[in-house]
């Protein structure tokens, strides 16, 4: 009995104070809970892609400081580059770095690794013969030599990761390096070859792969006849952390040290 007019007060308790059941609890509760992951999926959808644009975009700042490096001829640190023997030779410096007398800084190489990049110096020949004689003028007499020591690395963002690398204007053709290589010759309005305007000109290694050893990238372009020019540039196809398709291009339409982004549906179908 006593029960029965418990329930009856509750019923009335309801009824009079508005109060919800159970059923209306759980209605309201499912309702919330359904609101609440909608929101998350969108803004989990919206940071993914953020995180992705970012990752990119930081790839082709780090790509533009690269070959601002080769365009102003900053010199490896920390090394001893001697034009003594043909080809030159790499050590590391006693207790400074050399005059490095008879060498000259040619560029740089990127090797492609599944999360990061290698970042290589090449160094040549400044004169044909002995120090001060004719300066080198192709990298035939320049024979390019890669300096393993001290290498720099960049690390991709937000688990974005490299497809492939092509040539823009044959996209059968993949490579796993690219070098940015310095004009040669006397930069122009001087007959020095260590000042002056010069172009920075873009190569691919050939038969290079992604995930090489720095030795065996170092040892292809040792062997200048790998440094394949491509004169429309290159396309870096790209997959971001959300699995979504990315695309930086360098030197497309001949301006050698030049990028472009492209993000998701905007890629082109070779990277797509």
């Amino acid at each position: 009995m006593k029960r029965r007019a418990v329930a009856g007060w509750l019923n009335r308790y309801n009824v009079s104070s508005g109060g919800y059941t159970v059923i209306e609890l759980m209605i309201v509760l499912t309702v919330t809970i359904g609101l609440f992951v909608g929101v998350a999926v969108v803004f989990s959808g919206k940071q993914a892609r953020t995180e992705a644009e970012q990752a990119v975009r930081d790839l082709e700042s780090s790509l533009q400081t690269i070959t601002t490096d080769v365009s102003n001829g900053f010199f490896p640190n920390g090394i001893t580059c001697s034009a003594s023997t043909s080809p030159v030779t790499i050590s590391p410096p006693a207790t400074s770095s050399g005059s490095n007398t008879g060498c000259i800084f040619l560029g740089k190489v990127i090797s492609f690794r599944t999360n990061s990049l290698d970042i290589l110096s090449v160094v040549g020949r400044q004169f044909t013969g002995a120090v001060g004689t004719t300066t080198t003028s192709t990298l035939a007499e320049a024979l390019p030599v890669v300096v393993e020591i001290n290498p720099e690395s960049y690390n991709f963002r937000f688990g974005l990761t490299p497809v492939k690398v092509t040539d823009i204007n044959d996209s059968t053709i993949s490579f796993g390096s690219l070098a940015f290589i310095t004009q040669l010759g006397d930069g122009s309005g001087t007959g020095d070859p260590l000042s002056g305007s010069r172009t920075t000109l873009l190569y691919g290694v050939s038969s290079s792969v992604v995930n090489e050893d720095i030795t065996i990238v170092a040892g292809k372009v040792k062997t200048y006849t790998n440094l394949v020019r491509l004169p429309q540039g290159a396309r870096i196809c790209l997959k971001a952390g959300n699995g979504k398709a990315a695309e930086v291009t360098i030197g497309e339409g001949g301006g050698q040290i030049t990028t472009k982004v492209l993000i998701d549906t905007g890629v082109s179908s070779v990277c797509a």
